[in-house]
């Protein structure tokens, strides 16, 4: 009753302040992200704006900057159609108008007339030169009483121009030049172009609502285009600064406003393309959203107090009830706490210490608990799966996996301990493993492992094991059972694991035994016996590089597609086997090779990689060939002789060296060099002496035998290529032979 009664005063006295606590925090905690959104989309919201607006801008601009490019390339072209035509051409080319070109001017008005009426762009063309005081336009006039005496005042540099707009006959108008030179180089023609200035602009640049002011001026900061707005305003200053920046768009002040623009340059035309925009139209849907955004944190930052209010109510009851509920549970008769908070630290103290207590002797019994109660589960015939995942759960493993193993390892050479035990769990602390080690007795240790590895590679990892801890002088022999899924047959595969320990007597310990009997390979996975056959072909020709090539292609055909070790060691015996069997074929016993079948055995049985067996066939090949190489020496005769036999035999076939080669088991390159180093001749000369000799008796024996059936008869393909060779062996051909 005293422990209810401290609890409510405590709870009476701290209630507000832990109330407004809660609010305090959750308020700040609400403001701060409110307050720094508004700050960073105020701050931001202008540079985006301006961002997109200068993507845009610089494109816009650009394209106009195009589409007048082309506009003025169309009259270019224009004015060089005009010179196609010949009055015109007639004109231009010469130096004066004589009377009789009368006709050539005749026809150039005419087309200048046409053309000026039937595009809407172009007021009126000239045609002039340096030399005479003539102008054609829409007819012929003196230069003197020409009313736009403003053209003949243009200099310029290359061979075209456009001018600023000018008045002509109330006309707004401006030029586009284009230069001539006349046959002695002396004079120059003009071509000139009037374009309605209001037309060819207001064509390309359409008003726009968004305040936007286009203007355009040249090198000279002549303005060759701009609107009303600014028309009388522009002066050198800001033209000045505007190309005096290398950036596409920049901010200026100019009037007392602040002004941006963006600019784009024709290198064609040295002109400036130039779009501009106060500040304040720029930016006023940016300002507004931005009150906007204000207003509406402030509503929600207002939205968010009344909510923290209550919220922070119903969070301080649950600490109420909790405090409750530790008073009853603990059993404290006097709670020494100011206050909510102190109350939790005390009562959390006070388990802290039963846990570490509770904890101290669960760690003395469940060493023994772990040992006794895995190994009673497994060695139980009648196998309580409810049972052994009751145990997982204590021991806190989870066994999530497909496919368990379990691993039975015997020390050799010293008794299990602790940091052997420690050193084993290292090896299996891996993601992709879940396991259990308990330890049987001072010998032998258990293994339960859950995994999604195969059996290769779990025999992978405890040759790793095996190896490492031979390193050191512990040797240990290690008995892998199957994979299985269902946990139920564990007793089953732990039986196997002991008996398979067994087998030990009679292959020696320190080993890792699996699958006493062959492994099973992988469906329809052989090694390849045609390789094999290749192999022994070299060998028995000598092809000391074509043998090793055959080896080495065996071996990564086993290592790229088997990946059973027990059936690579079968595969290798064998061909160490048959490589014997060849070379006692030939006479060579044991003894000569220097090495007996249970050695191979044991050598490849031994072996710990795929390299050892390899250098162990490698070896013995090597051995093979200097046994075949001494061999050649004492048979060089007799080798010899059965290549003469095979030609005498043979002469009447298309013969070569490889096939005589094959007959006498040796290689191409090796026969030619003994044939000719025994007969002082090539083997083709051998058979080419003999062909002839039997062709002078065919021919003088059987007279009424066609050449072409003798040719065949000796083994040529065609009697060309017997013609050819009788004639170089006896200076004639074989008519000539037979009828001498």
């Amino acid at each position: 009753m005293k422990r209810v009664m401290d609890l409510n005063v405590i709870n009476k006295k701290s209630k507000s302040a832990t109330f407004y606590k809660f609010f305090f925090v959750i308020s700040i905690s609400i403001m701060i992200p409110v307050i720094m959104i508004t700050t960073i989309i105020g701050k931001f919201s202008n540079d985006h704006l301006l961002k997109q607006v200068n993507i845009s801008r610089e494109s816009s601009l650009n394209q106009k900057r195009l589409m007048v490019e082309q506009k003025l390339t169309e009259m270019d072209a224009l004015i060089n159609q005009f010179v196609s035509n010949e009055s015109v051409w007639k004109l231009v080319t010469t130096n004066e108008y004589p009377n009789s070109y009368s006709l050539f001017m005749r026809d150039a008005l005419s087309l200048f007339e046409k053309n000026a009426l039937s595009h809407k762009l172009i007021d009126s063309i000239y045609l002039f030169n340096d030399s005479e005081n003539i102008i054609l336009s829409d007819s012929k006039y003196d230069k003197s009483n020409f009313e736009d005496k403003a053209i003949f005042d243009i200099k310029f540099d290359g061979v075209n121009y456009v001018t600023p707009s000018r008045t002509v006959k109330g006309e707004n108008i401006f030029s586009y030049i284009k230069k001539f030179y006349s046959f002695n180089r002396e004079k120059n023609a003009y071509i000139v172009v009037n374009i309605n200035y209001d037309n060819f602009w207001d064509e390309l640049i359409v008003e726009s609502t968004d305040g936007l002011e286009y203007f355009v001026f040249d090198n000279n900061h002549s303005i060759i285009y701009s609107d009303e707005f600014y028309n009388d305003e522009w002066n050198d200053k800001l033209l000045e600064d505007i190309s005096g920046e290398s950036e596409n768009n920049l901010e200026l002040s100019y009037l007392g406003e602040n002004l941006y623009v963006w600019k784009s340059i024709s290198n064609k035309y040295n002109w400036t393309f130039v779009v501009g925009q106060k500040s304040k139209d720029l930016f006023q849907t940016s300002n507004v959203l931005t009150k906007l955004n204000i207003i509406s944190c402030l509503i929600i930052l207002l939205i968010s107090l009344i909510l923290t209010y209550f919220f922070s109510d119903y969070l301080y009851k649950p600490i109420r009830n909790l405090m409750k509920k530790i008073n009853k549970i603990t059993k404290i008769d006097s709670i020494d706490s100011k206050n909510d908070y102190q109350l939790i630290d005390n009562v959390i103290a006070y388990l802290f210490t039963e846990n570490l207590k509770l904890n101290n002797d669960y760690q003395y019994v469940f060493p023994y608990f772990k040992q006794h109660s895995i190994n009673d589960i497994i060695n139980n015939n009648s196998f309580d799966l409810d049972n052994f995942k009751q145990v997982l759960d204590l021991l806190d493993v989870e066994f999530s996996f497909t496919s368990h193993y379990l691993m039975l390892i015997e020390l050799e050479n010293t008794n299990m301990n602790n940091k052997i035990k420690d050193r084993l769990d290292k090896y299996f602390d891996k993601p992709d493993i879940k396991k259990i080690i308990s330890k049987i007795n001072e010998k032998r240790m258990l293994i339960i492992m859950n995994t999604n590895k195969d059996i290769n590679q779990v025999y992978a990892l405890l040759t790793e094991i095996h190896e490492d801890f031979n390193n050191d002088n512990i040797s240990l022999t290690v008995s892998l059972s199957d994979d299985f899924n269902n946990l139920e047959d564990i007793h089953e595969h732990y039986e196997e694991v002991q008996k398979q320990l067994e087998y030990k007597f009679f292959v020696g310990n320190n080993k890792i035994l699996s699958h006493m009997v062959p492994q099973q390979i992988e469906k329809n996975i052989f090694y390849d016996k045609s390789i094999e056959k290749e192999l022994l072909n070299y060998l028995k020709k000598q092809d000391e590089e074509k043998a090793f090539a055959a080896l080495r292609k065996l071996t990564e055909g086993l290592k790229g597609s088997i990946k059973n070790i027990d059936y690579i060691k079968y595969v290798y015996f064998q061909v160490c086997l048959n490589i014997i069997e060849q070379m006692t074929n030939f006479g060579f016993s044991m003894k000569d090779i220097g090495i007996t079948n249970r050695e191979i055995f044991a050598k490849i049985n031994e072996a710990k990689t795929l390299n050892e067996m390899y250098e162990l066939i490698y070896s013995i090949i090597r051995k093979c060939i200097q046994l075949f190489s001494k061999l050649n020496v004492m048979q060089n005769d007799n080798i010899i002789n059965k290549v003469k036999e095979y030609i005498k035999n043979n002469y009447n076939k298309d013969l070569s060296l490889e096939m005589i080669a094959d007959y006498v088991y040796l290689s191409p390159g090796y026969l030619s060099t003994l044939f000719k180093t025994e007969n002082g001749i090539t083997v083709f000369d051998y058979i080419t002496n003999l062909r002839m000799e039997k062709a002078k008796e065919l021919l003088l024996n059987n007279k009424s035998m066609k050449i072409q059936d003798i040719a065949i008869k000796l083994g040529y393909n065609s009697s060309q290529s017997f013609i050819r060779y009788f004639k170089k062996y006896y200076n004639v051909t074989p008519n000539q032979f037979r009828k001498a």
